[in-house]
């Protein structure tokens, strides 16, 4: 293999402030897009979650992330940053801007609607505006994880009418401490489904 594939990527080098309700990252700092939905899926090692995996958006990026509480079950989160992902930082006109809203209205069950909008690179060019759309739902106690979420792309990569969907279900049931059952299924052509059992050792 050659050397020329041996990178090494920084992922998270920011600054943080937090002020009770109120929390700001700025630098290359984790992104808020679908760190729900990885901790409902629970199995990252397996398969990524879908936004992730289809690269609907990236973990983390360049730029701002601002957290707030707005009551004790509705939290919400702005973010502006350079929209290429921590492996391919430029700084052009480039930017993506979103805004998430996370619901948790009773003990162990979450909903998040999710929203972005990245800039055309160059304003002369045919590009048009990308825009994304996600909805999650899911339920999580000690033994048992649901979830289940929607995602669209619209204009994907900014080329107008590319638009991209999916629909992504997932659960998992813990048999013991150290064995759990868990199951995946991808709304796509054709249909994916992942089936396996986890056994810590």
């Amino acid at each position: 293999m050659s050397d020329l594939h041996r990178v090494v990527f920084v992922k998270n080098a920011m600054v943080s402030w937090k002020n009770g309700i109120f929390k700001l990252n700025a630098g290359l700092t984790g992104l808020q897009q679908f760190e729900l939905q990885e901790k409902y899926w629970g199995h990252r090692n397996v398969m990524k979650s879908f936004q992730n995996e289809h690269k609907f958006g990236s973990s983390a990026d360049l730029g701002v992330v601002a957290q707030y509480q707005i009551v004790k079950w509705v939290s919400g989160d702005l973010t502006c940053v350079n929209g290429e992902g921590y492996k391919s930082i430029q700084l052009d006109n480039q930017m993506l801007y979103s805004e998430g809203l996370t619901l948790t209205p009773i003990q162990n069950l979450a909903f998040r609607v999710y929203g972005s909008y990245k800039d055309r690179q160059n304003p002369d060019s045919t590009e048009t505006v990308q825009q994304n759309l996600s909805f999650f739902a899911g339920y999580k106690t000690k033994n048992i994880a649901v979830g289940a979420e929607y995602s669209h792309m619209f204009n994907s990569r900014n080329k107008a009418d590319k638009h991209r969907s999916g629909i992504s279900k997932y659960a998992s049931v813990g048999l013991s401490n150290d064995i759990e059952l868990y199951a995946r299924g991808l709304s796509s052509q054709p249909l994916k489904t992942t089936f396996g059992i986890s056994i810590s050792v």
